[in-house]
């Protein structure tokens, strides 16, 4: 399963909307600095990999032994509407330029 590091919207400093006063979405960790923040991932979808049997009996690619393909972070953008777009055509002409 393709993973790329979330460098965003990490669900520590997420927040939500309770009773009309701002929480933590987690609660019980303390952060004050992003730094401080532990790595997560997001399946971006660019590759699932599963032995049909596998696939078939768990009914999921979350496995026990998914293993995961980390893909570096220009290759993790999803289109979803035209701003992204115009972000991946400045990356990719920005690639393109660096192996030209």
């Amino acid at each position: 399963m393709s993973l790329g590091e979330v460098h965003l919207e990490n669900p520590y400093i997420t927040k939500v909307i309770n009773n009309g006063y701002v929480k933590p979405l987690i609660k019980g960790k303390k952060i004050t600095q992003r730094q401080q923040l532990p790595k997560i991932y997001f399946p971006y979808g660019v590759i699932y990999a599963s032995k049909v049997s596998a696939l078939k009996k768990e009914k999921t690619f979350y496995q026990k032994k998914t293993i995961p393909f980390l893909i570096e972070r220009w290759q993790n953008y999803e289109i979803d509407d035209i701003f992204d777009l115009f972000c991946v055509e400045a990356i990719l002409k920005n690639k393109l330029k660096e192996v030209l």
